[in-house]
């Protein structure tokens, strides 16, 4: 399984936004969400247009 953490944080006019990466410092807050999807194939292929493996939900 890999982690991969994008998000937006702001405070005072500040923003901080995309791929968060180590000595970033914000304030601690955090909302998550997460939802089990059954009966689903998934699979990550890579796709050559961008470059990126993609979630193909079959």
């Amino acid at each position: 399984m890999v982690l991969h953490i994008h998000g937006a944080l702001g405070r005072s006019g500040n923003t901080i936004m995309g791929c968060l990466r180590n000595d970033v410092k914000a304030w601690v807050c955090c909302e998550v969400i997460l939802q089990e999807i059954l009966n689903v194939d998934a699979k990550r292929l890579f796709d050559e247009k961008t470059g990126f493996t993609l979630l193909n939900l079959g």
